[in-house]
């Protein structure tokens, strides 16, 4: 009995020892996976030596609303277009969303009480406040996922980098990016240059300062500008 009893824990020892060897193989094994998947998911970073992400940014089921970034090497300023919950549009600015490998994020901001375009500027009366939050990652560099939170809303919207001209044609001068007049913060021009067109968007007020843009979608290149229609 004493030495069956022996051979018996032995035996038992051994099943446990495989048991948890086993275990521990599989466990490595899991390690590895998720690492693997990890470096998958990471495997796009932003180019931060220059403007890469620079461009209008949307949903293609969604024609209407768009983002415009603007990067500047480890910094990306994006102006969010879209409409209130009547309809009226508004423009959000995360002014700062630094880049981070794959994404950026950044604090999103409402403005209102600017003069119209109409109008000689005024911004006495200007309010600047925190509206939510903006968080962008990128697939590739024509992909990505915009997730924000906005008036205590939250939600998530696939985007793509919108395409609205192609060609072979090479572009001498592009003017894409952020422009507006130092002395009068508030509202701006994004401009994004494909080929020879230039897509361009204005975010301004109406004339009670409440927050309105426009977009000229067709303005082709002619020496050193671009003149085309201007949409609300």
């Amino acid at each position: 009995m004493q030495t069956g009893t022996l051979s018996f824990g032995e035996n038992l020892h051994r099943a446990a020892a495989t048991c948890l060897s086993g275990l521990l193989n599989l466990l490595a094994a899991l390690v590895v996976l998720l690492a693997s998947s990890a470096t998958a998911l990471a495997s796009f970073a932003i180019d931060t030596t220059g403007t890469s992400m620079t461009g209008l940014w949307g949903n293609q089921n969604e024609s209407g609303w768009g983002t415009a970034i603007t990067q500047e090497y480890g910094m990306i300023f994006v102006t969010l277009y879209t409409y209130d919950a009547s309809g009226n549009p508004v423009w959000y600015v995360a002014s700062s969303c630094p880049v981070a490998a794959d994404r950026c994020a950044g604090t999103l901001y409402s403005v209102k009480g600017g003069s119209s375009l109409t109008d000689p500027w005024n911004g006495a009366n200007k309010v600047v406040a925190e509206a939510g939050t903006l968080n962008l990652v990128f697939t590739d560099a024509n992909t990505g996922t915009m997730t924000y939170t906005i008036n205590g809303v939250s939600g998530s919207k696939a985007i793509t980098r919108q395409i609205f001209a192609t060609g072979a044609t090479p572009s001498a001068s592009d003017y894409s990016g952020l422009w507006g007049i130092a002395s009068e913060s508030g509202w701006g021009i994004a401009l994004t240059r494909q080929v020879d067109m230039t897509f361009a968007t204005i975010y301004t007020y109406d004339g009670n300062g409440n927050p309105k843009w426009y977009v000229a979608s067709s303005c082709p290149m002619a020496a050193n500008g671009c003149s085309g229609p201007c949409i609300r």
